[in-house]
């Protein structure tokens, strides 16, 4: 379980200049199509990438782990890894980290109860 802390950016541009005048450097940039659900406390949110598919449970420990188990997600092998991790962990580092226009388009016509596209940069 890892601590995360958000906050709502309405301005990226701005957002990426107060980073340059840090000293931050991009050095990783990934796009992910996130569709979220809410069950017992947790957020699932089932993440599409141009690499994998993954399910992010977000919540309080003890209700992470009990709808794990009523998902029977406990079965699998579970990663604390962050998405910069496991792409370098992934075989095939030749695939782009971004999404062409085609395949966003397509996958974001699958419909769901939420979509939403986020690019992430660390």
């Amino acid at each position: 379980v890892l601590e995360e802390y958000e906050v709502e950016v309405d301005d990226f541009d701005t957002a990426k200049k107060i980073f340059n005048m840090l000293g931050f450097k991009e050095s990783f940039r990934y796009e992910k199509i996130r569709e979220v659900w809410e069950f017992e406390g947790c957020y699932i949110c089932l993440d599409e990438l141009p690499f994998g598919r993954f399910v992010e449970l977000e919540g309080k420990e003890g209700s992470i782990k009990d709808v794990a188990k009523k998902l029977n997600l406990d079965r699998y092998p579970s990663s604390a890894k962050n998405y910069y991790q496991l792409y370098m962990d992934h075989p095939d580092k030749t695939k782009s980290l971004v999404f062409s226009e085609p395949l966003r388009s397509r996958i974001l016509k699958g419909g769901g109860v939420h979509v939403s596209t986020e690019e992430d940069r660390i």
